[in-house]
């Protein structure tokens, strides 16, 4: 928190500063603070301007009639960065009339009054600006508290959910013995074309926390079909079909936001650009485009690595493989991203794929 407040005194006349001054401590010594005081004082007001961009001051007293820049000019320059409670402008001025007192009032003035100042008066208006901005500070402070216990509670519960997913994807490597380091792949994959896509921050972090559950109903699947070798019978092939549904049945009914998007990436991964995927056979963005992106992720990686049924495609093929699905499996856009993005990719899918084979061994 801070402890000081700073004080600025703005007039192009010596003697009206020095009264200032006397004034200020007067109403200083009146006020019982927890703070300390630091006053500053200038006849010139571009001097002063540079002083409140630089030392953020929290009340500044100007005159108005200067030669460098005016009082009306000082008030309309501060008010651009500064805001009418976190800093305190009184204007003294021998301007008496109304136009003046109003248009230092529109620009931003907090408080108006006219030399000379009554040597009782003002320095009540001094004290009452120090009490607003003590409170202002205080105010601010608990605030401040208050954001950095609700940060802490969001990062606690953001982690609670990251521990559920990685939990929850570890019981799809369990039940097939085949994923290897898929999943990881998969999540850095989608990371990597959400970031190059332009997402938003939160959809990035969601995407690559919530795509590795995107096989969750697999452990619904039964295991002679999961780890078959060879093709699948048209029978056991709308079973194994049926993965996307038991995923979904798993996520649904849940509370928790990260919980409710991996649901959405579960059911619909499968989809494709043209229609001809499943579960619900849509089509373009009618798909989420997290499952939008998950779909390729999950095809390319599903294509480099070895399955009961085929051997593992090289990085070369793969590559080529899903740049024949651009706009039938996959969205044009996203994969002409992937594609952009491919030496990327590489590194993604070597370092992933070294650390399966040590994990191996």
């Amino acid at each position: 928190m801070e402890k000081t407040i700073r004080i600025l005194i703005v007039d192009d006349e010596p003697f009206n500063i020095n009264l200032m001054k006397k004034l200020v401590e007067k109403a200083i010594d009146k006020v019982f603070s927890i703070f300390t005081f630091d006053i500053k004082a200038t006849t010139s007001s571009k001097k002063a301007l540079e002083i409140i961009k630089t030392n953020r001051p929290h009340l500044v007293i100007t005159d108005i009639m200067m030669p460098e820049i005016s009082g009306y000019d000082l008030i309309r320059e501060t008010r651009k960065d500064y805001n009418m409670e976190e800093l305190k402008i009184i204007v003294v001025t021998s301007l008496e009339d109304k136009e003046s007192r109003v248009k230092a009032l529109l620009l931003g003035a907090n408080d108006y009054t006219v030399k000379p100042v009554d040597s009782v008066e003002f320095p009540i208006r001094i004290m009452n600006n120090i009490k607003l901005i003590e409170n202002y500070i205080l105010l601010k402070d608990k605030t401040l508290l208050l954001e950095n216990a609700v940060a802490e509670a969001v990062k606690e519960i953001r982690e609670r959910e990251e521990e559920i997913i990685f939990r929850l994807a570890a019981v799809t490597e369990y039940k097939d013995q085949f994923t290897g380091n898929h999943i990881k792949r998969v999540a850095e994959y989608c990371k990597l074309i959400a970031e190059k896509y332009g997402c938003d921050k939160k959809f990035i972090e969601d995407i690559y926390l919530a795509s590795p559950l995107h096989d969750i109903g697999k452990i619904a699947i039964p295991e002679s079909i999961l780890g078959k070798r060879g093709k699948l019978t048209p029978e056991e092939w709308e079973i194994m079909k049926k993965h996307t549904i038991y995923g979904v049945e798993i996520l649904k009914g849940t509370k928790i936001p990260l919980l409710k998007f991996a649901s959405k990436i579960a059911l619909y991964h499968h989809e494709k650009w043209n229609g001809k995927g499943y579960p619900e056979g849509l089509k373009e963005k009618e798909i989420p485009l997290e499952a939008r992106i998950t779909a390729i992720a999950d095809v390319f990686d599903a294509l480099t690595s070895v399955r009961p049924y085929k051997r593992a495609y090289s990085f070369e093929e793969a590559m080529e493989i899903v740049k024949s699905e651009r706009g039938k499996s996959f969205d044009p856009e996203l994969l002409d991203v992937f594609v952009e993005n491919e030496k990327k990719v590489r590194e993604i899918y070597e370092t992933l794929s070294k650390t399966e084979e040590r994990e191996a061994v």
